[in-house]
């Protein structure tokens, strides 16, 4: 079973662990950088990770079966007319836990949650048009394309 939790500071080891794994791996399916990644400062990345805890409604989640082996990240428009809106960004799974469908957990937690917001509309994404997998994932879980 996996679990899946918000992220804390107290995760900065394996969140820069896993997604420095992540654009190692496929950076073109990232709008972050590789480079970027590496030259951020333990102070910016656990920024990601602070927001969680401070009841921010943006958030990063991670799913854990024997340490860390997946997460995403959400963020919320702070402009008053986008506030409705929101996006995902860095879903990933280590390939080791993929016939365990981590990233749909993950995306299906990142629902429920968002779901809770009472003023709040819809999610948006931006994925690589030829990460068909990831595609069909979103699409499964109620994505629409848009251009």
């Amino acid at each position: 079973m996996i679990n899946i939790r918000k992220l804390t500071s107290a995760d900065y080891d394996d969140f820069y662990s896993m997604r420095l794994k992540m654009l190692e791996s496929n950076s073109a399916n990232y709008t972050a950088g590789l480079s970027d990644w590496k030259n951020a400062s333990k102070e910016q990345i656990i920024s990601y990770l602070r927001e969680g805890e401070s009841g921010s409604d943006n958030f990063v989640l991670g799913a854990f079966k024997e340490g860390l082996v997946g997460m995403v990240g959400f963020r919320r428009e702070t402009r008053e007319a986008v506030r409705h809106k929101g996006s995902t960004w860095g879903l990933f799974e280590d390939v080791n836990y993929e016939h365990l469908n981590v990233e749909q957990a993950l995306l299906r937690k990142v629902i429920e949650i968002v779901r809770t917001y009472s003023d709040f509309e819809y999610i948006r994404t931006v994925q690589n048009a030829e990460n068909l997998r990831k595609l069909d994932l979103f699409l499964k879980l109620g994505f629409k394309c848009g251009s």
